[in-house]
């Protein structure tokens, strides 16, 4: 997630302060003009480094909540080419920032976030280039859409990685669900992507058992998601995982894959990992005798007691306590 560092002017248009500049995670720095909507690689000069930037003064709690009202009255509309439908999207309270040049592109989506019920900021989505950023404070935020999901009162969650799949997942449910089964299944996403997922499941898992009796997870299908689903199975091991048929749950809806998608939630499957072994698994198993070995031993009360010698078996032999004391 880049950090927004200020808005300037923009000479090749004439704004005054449309030019919003941002320091990348890599170091670099890269603004776009809202008044325009053109990227501007480099902002401040093609040589500039963040140490020759007068960074902004820190925002007071009273402007910072100034900034938070003014989203709340901006409007909800469809994100066309991500196939999100405004009414999903107002479900969970976003907000979506249009283009100042045509006043109908949706150019910023505002996700909002809550602690202890209350609503402590935004997560800021610049849609093209892709930039992320945050508005309020998100540190320890509860998951997206968690309100929204105790609310309801389901039994079942689904989480995933990132808020559009969250609210690809409730467009998806509420177009397969029949309508008594509408509310059974409940959705959020972790606060901060796949690589955050383990520690929210350590610092949450006790909130998840107290609303749901069942939790499943759908992460990106990728290298980071597979990691993060393994990761979340070491704090969490009760979550199912879902195998999705695209990339993730916005993308099915994309390519048209919303039925198979919805048929995924009920092919769930723990996942493996070779570090744990849960009695439940091995209950039923463990009731069964031991088969008889392809060896034998040459005393037939033995072979009687112990079935034999089985490969792959190790045999320790040995006395009893003072047995050699005993014997002297």
């Amino acid at each position: 997630m880049g950090t927004c560092i200020a808005k300037i002017a923009h000479e090749e248009c004439g704004s005054h302060d449309a030019l919003q500049t941002f320091l990348n995670d890599d170091g670099s720095i890269s603004g776009y003009c809202f008044a325009c909507s053109t990227y501007v690689p480099h902002p401040y000069g093609e040589n500039t480094k963040i140490m020759d930037i007068p960074l902004p003064k820190k925002k007071t709690e009273e402007e910072i909540q100034q900034e938070i009202a003014e989203i709340d009255g901006y409007q909800t509309v469809d994100i066309p080419h991500k196939r999100l439908k405004a009414s999903s999207l107002d479900y969970f309270d976003v907000k979506v920032g249009l283009s100042e040049v045509d006043g109908k592109t949706p150019e910023l989506i505002y996700y909002p976030y809550t602690k202890g019920g209350k609503l402590s900021g935004y997560k800021v989505k610049l849609l093209n280039p892709k930039k992320l950023w945050s508005i309020g404070d998100l540190k320890g935020v509860d998951a997206f859409g968690w309100e929204k999901a105790i609310a309801v009162g389901a039994k079942r969650l689904i989480v995933t990685e990132g808020e559009d799949d969250t609210i690809a997942w409730h467009r998806i449910l509420e177009l397969m669900s029949k309508d008594e089964f509408k509310d059974f299944t409940a959705v959020v996403s972790v606060p901060h992507g796949a690589s955050s997922a383990r520690e929210f499941f350590s610092e949450h898992g006790k909130d998840l058992n107290e609303y749901f009796k069942e939790v499943y997870l759908s992460f990106d299908m990728d290298a980071a998601g597979r990691k993060a689903v393994e990761e979340v199975s070491l704090v969490y091991p009760k979550a199912k995982s879902i195998s999705l048929p695209s990339k993730d749950a916005n993308q099915c809806i994309i390519d048209g894959k919303m039925k198979a998608a919805f048929n995924a939630l009920f092919n769930a499957t723990k996942p493996k990992n070779s570090r744990l072994i849960f009695g439940e698994d091995v209950h039923e198993a463990a009731k069964e005798p031991a088969k008889y070995g392809e060896l034998t031993w040459p005393w037939e009360h033995i072979q009687r007691d112990t079935r034999g010698i089985r490969y792959g078996e190790t045999i320790y032999i040995g006395g009893g306590v003072n047995f050699g004391a005993f014997c002297q």
